[in-house]
C-alpha cells in the first residue's frame, strides 16, 4: 500500500541536481543494505526535477524502496525510464526520449515489487528536444582514437548499432571504428582490404558482415567478423559469386545475407549457415552502370534498394518465413536519372546521390541525401520532406533545419529514435534528436 506524503519544499537547483546525482548513489547516508519490506507501506514524497527532456536524471524520494533495481519500475509518460540506482529512500532513473502522453500530460508512475503502481498527482513537464550536434570527431582527417574531441576519421561512410548502444562505423578506404555511448572512439582494424561498402549485424549480434568492392570473382564480396575476436579479423563469406560489391544488409528476422553488385544492380542472398548455396533475386530492375546499396526495414518485410547514381529509392516486399521476395519492387521516391532537390510525393521528389537509410517503428524512412547535404524523411505514403539540414554545405550545429552537413552518407537510429549520421566530408559523426 502507498501513502502520498508529497513534500512541497523548495526544489534543488538544476546544477545541484546534476552534481549530486552520481554522488548520492555512492555517498548516501542510507543503509543501502536495507531490502524492501513488503509488510510495511511504501511512502512517496516527491520527484525532481519537475521538468526536463530526454536523458533527464530523475530522483524520486520516499521510503522503503529497498536496494534491488530489478524490483523497481518507473514509467514516465508512455515510456519506461531506465532505473540506474536505488537506495531505501531514493530511486534514480533516466528519462527516455518521447516520454510524453498523447494528451500532452506526462504522469510519473512507480511500481515496487508486487505493490500496486503509484502515480504522482503532480505531472512531469516534458520538454521536447530538437537539436543537431557533433557526437564524435574533431574534423581533421586521420584515424586517431580517443575522446570525442580528439578522435579523427577518414571518410566515414556506413554505420550500424549494437544492442548496448555502441556505434560501428566503416571508413570507405579506412577501417572499422567503434564509438561508445560517451563518444569515445576505438579502432577495431585499420585498412586491410578493398573499398568498404556496407556493414550490418547478424540477428544474434555476434557477427558483423561487411561488403567489399574489389575486382574479381575470386575475391569475396562479403566478409564477416566475429565478436569473440573483437570484430578485428575480416574473413570472406563466399567466393566466385559476384564482383564489385556495393552494399550488404542482413534480414533482421531470418538472418539471410543480401548484397548488391556494381554495374547491373543484381541482388544476391544466402543463408549464413550455407553461404555456398547463394541465390540471385530476379525481381529487381537492372541497367548498366548502377551503384546501388541495400537496407532492411526493422520488421524484416521491406527491402530497400538505393540506386545512388540514378537518384532513386525502391522498396520490395519480402516473406522472411518463406525466404523469398513477394512481387516486384516499386518506386518509393525519386525520378530515374534526375538529380535535384525537391520535396513531394514519390516520383515528384528529387534526390542527389542518396546513400544509407533507416526506418523507424512507424515505417518512416530517413535517408542520407549525400549530394544535397541533408537528411530526408519519407513516409510510408511516399511523402518526402527535409528532416535535417539547410541544403548548405558546411558544419553547423543547432536547430535541425538550420544545421548543415557535408556529403552525409551513413545513417542509423537507436531505440530511442536518436539518429546518428556519418558526415563524410566533415569527418565527424553527427547526432540528431527531434521529438
Amino acid at each position: 500500500m502507498y501513502k502520498d506524503v508529497i513534500n512541497r519544499k523548495k526544489h534543488w537547483s538544476i546544477l545541484l541536481l546534476l552534481l549530486s546525482f552520481g554522488f548520492c548513489i555512492s555517498c548516501s547516508n542510507d543503509d543501502t543494505t536495507a531490502e524492501h519490506d513488503p509488510s510495511k507501506p511504501v511512502l512517496f514524497e516527491k520527484f525532481s526535477p519537475e521538468k526536463g527532456g530526454s536523458t533527464t536524471q530523475l530522483i524520486i524520494t520516499g521510503s522503503n524502496f529497498g536496494n534491488d533495481t530489478t524490483l523497481i519500475k518507473v514509467q514516465v509518460g508512455n515510456r519506461k525510464a531506465k532505473v540506474v540506482g536505488v537506495s531505501p529512500t531514493k530511486i534514480y532513473a533516466v528519462v527516455r526520449a518521447r516520454s510524453v502522453d498523447e494528451s500532452g500530460e506526462t504522469n510519473i508512475q512507480v511500481t515496487i515489487g508486487n505493490n500496486k503502481p503509484y502515480t504522482f498527482e503532480k505531472k512531469f513537464d516534458y520538454e521536447l528536444m530538437q537539436m543537431v550536434s557533433t557526437f564524435a570527431g574533431k574534423g581533421d582527417q586521420g584515424q586517431a582514437d580517443g575522446s570525442p574531441l580528439t578522435a579523427t576519421f577518414d571518410s566515414p561512410t556506413w554505420m550500424t548499432l549494437d544492442n548496448d548502444g555502441t556505434l560501428y562505423v566503416i571508413e570507405e578506404y579506412g577501417g572499422l571504428r567503434a564509438i561508445g555511448q560517451d563518444g569515445s572512439v576505438n579502432t577495431l582494424f585499420a585498412h586491410t582490404i578493398g573499398r568498404k561498402r556496407g556493414i550490418d549485424f547478424s540477428v544474434t549480434k555476434d557477427t558483423l558482415y561487411m561488403g567489399i568492392d574489389q575486382n574479381g570473382k575470386d575475391n569475396p564480396p562479403v566478409y564477416y567478423m566475429i565478436r569473440d575476436n573483437g570484430f578485428s579479423n575480416p574473413r570472406g563469406v563466399v567466393r566466385g559469386v559476384s564482383e564489385n560489391c556495393n552494399g550488404v544488409a542482413v534480414n533482421p528476422v531470418d538472418g539471410y545475407i543480401f548484397w548488391t553488385q556494381w554495374n547491373d544492380g543484381m541482388v544476391y542472398y544466402c543463408d549464413p549457415k550455407n553461404p555456398s548455396d547463394y541465390k540471385l533475386a530476379d525481381t529487381f530492375n537492372r541497367a548498366n552502370g548502377l551503384e546501388s546499396f541495400c537496407c532492411w526495414g526493422r520488421n524484416g518485410r521491406i527491402f530497400y534498394r538505393i540506386v545512388k547514381g540514378r537518384h532513386m529509392i525502391y522498396r520490395c516486399a519480402y516473406d522472411p518465413v518463406a525466404h523469398k521476395f513477394v512481387g516486384n519492387e516499386e518506386v518509393l521516391a525519386g525520378k530515374w536519372g534526375e538529380a535535384g532537390f525537391e520535396n513531394g510525393s514519390g516520383e515528384e521528389a528529387r534526390f542527389w546521390d542518396p546513400w544509407q537509410l533507416v526506418d523507424d517503428e512507424d515505417g518512416n524512412v530517413y535517408v542520407a541525401d549525400r549530394g544535397n547535404h541533408v537528411i530526408r524523411k519519407i513516409t510510408p505514403e511516399k511523402v518526402v520532406s527535409i528532416y535535417a539540414g539547410s541544403h548548405q554545405q558546411g558544419l553547423v550545429n543547432g536547430l535541425p533545419l538550420r544545421a548543415s552537413f557535408n556529403h552525409p552518407e551513413g545513417i542509423t537510429m537507436d531505440k530511442d529514435g536518436v539518429i546518428y549520421v556519418a558526415d563524410r566530408d566533415n569527418r565527424v559523426i553527427r547526432k540528431i534528436v527531434i521529438e
